[in-house]
């Protein structure tokens, strides 16, 4: 009897097979992935994993982890301390957090960003211990119209600094710096 198994046509008919096997494994992954998404967008409408939100339903485990890493201040909580509250022809924002080591000491990660879109702005960022009313200079400089500056720094210290300020030529903006525990 002959053995045509190494012949062309059994090999291309081998490889038919196959082809068809991974069009199908597509067809499947497919709509699998298509059902998983439409589930999600109608489990998102209907609110089911917990808090609902206009554009986004929260879920539990999110709320922990935000809560437990993020800390329980607010960061959101700035003030004015001088000059006036809409700044119409720039962007500040500053944000900072510190981490209390084994050891005593602190690192603070300290960013920001300032663009100033119509005039020369003269700026500086200080940390500052509320208690003590010391103050550090984190970082100064003059943003030429349309240019902007950013930055992201850490540093460890002893010292216990609580807020940032953010100073420039038309008043200054308090932001606290957040506490995350370990």
């Amino acid at each position: 009897m002959t053995n045509f198994s190494n012949s062309p046509l059994a090999h291309s008919e081998k490889l038919l097979g196959k082809v068809r096997k991974l069009r199908l494994l597509r067809r499947v992954l497919f709509t699998v992935c298509f059902g998983i998404l439409l589930f999600a967008a109608f489990a998102q409408e209907k609110g089911i994993f917990g808090t609902k939100l206009p554009w986004y339903a929260i879920e539990p485990w999110e709320a922990e982890v935000c809560a437990k890493w993020g800390g329980q201040i607010q960061t959101a909580q700035n003030t004015v301390e001088t000059g006036i509250t809409p700044y119409s022809d720039m962007t500040l924002s500053v944000q900072g957090k510190r981490v209390k080591l084994p050891d005593g000491e602190f690192l603070y990660e300290i960013s920001y960003y300032a663009e100033s879109f119509g005039a020369t702005t003269n700026y500086k960022i200080d940390m500052i211990d509320k208690k003590t009313q010391k103050e550090k200079t984190i970082t100064q400089g003059m943003l030429e119209p349309s240019a902007a500056e950013s930055d992201y720094i850490t540093q460890y210290m002893n010292e216990s600094y609580t807020t940032l300020r953010i100073i420039h030529d038309r008043g200054a903006i308090v932001v606290p710096i957040v506490e995350v525990k370990k």
